[in-house]
């Protein structure tokens, strides 16, 4: 049992934090968005990553004077703020949900603070009545993907260097 916590607790140190942030407020999806942050954490702690939940990040955002991460209305930069804003070692799984009659289109995208490219990204159009079923997939093998990318690896031990040896030349016989 201690050998099982303590594999735990390294595969925790092991990788980056993700906090789940709903980034927009779309009229019309904020229960989707509720739920699908549900199910991101779900997927997340099934893979064993380390997950601060959309209201614990939303707190973290108030406690540091930033605006609440669903006025980003998906827009990158702004949700770059708030992972700088949450330290080192935290991504933000920013979820975005937009809807034009019955049609959902679902944007998930993993970001660091530090203004790079996407870690991960997923988008699925969907509609009202099915989106729960066509998002379980798609969503479970972002964290399988993103469990792999941010694992950090152990620096390998640095392998002795041959060392040279120097041996003298034959010197050429002498002829008589």
């Amino acid at each position: 049992m201690i050998l099982l916590a303590a594999m735990t607790a390294s595969l925790f140190a092991a990788s980056d934090t993700v906090a789940i942030a709903v980034a927009s407020k779309w009229p019309g999806t904020e229960s989707v968005s509720t739920k699908l942050a549900g199910q991101l954490k779900d997927a997340f702690v099934r893979e064993g990553l380390p997950v601060v939940p959309d209201a614990e990040t939303r707190s973290k955002a108030k406690a540091a004077k930033l605006p609440d991460p669903r006025t980003c209305n998906g827009v990158r930069a702004c949700v770059e703020k708030l992972s700088l804003a949450l330290g080192e070692g935290v991504v933000i799984a920013s979820i975005e949900v937009a809807k034009l009659a019955d049609r959902l289109i679902v944007r998930v995208e993993v970001v660091r603070g530090d203004g790079t490219e996407p870690l991960d990204k997923l988008e699925v159009t969907t509609n009202m009545k099915a989106w729960a079923k066509d998002t379980n997939a798609p969503v479970n093998e972002l964290a399988k993907r993103l469990k792999g990318s941010l694992q950090r690896k152990e620096p390998e031990p640095a392998q002795a260097q041959p060392q040279a040896t120097l041996t003298p030349e034959p010197k050429p016989e002498a002829r008589p």
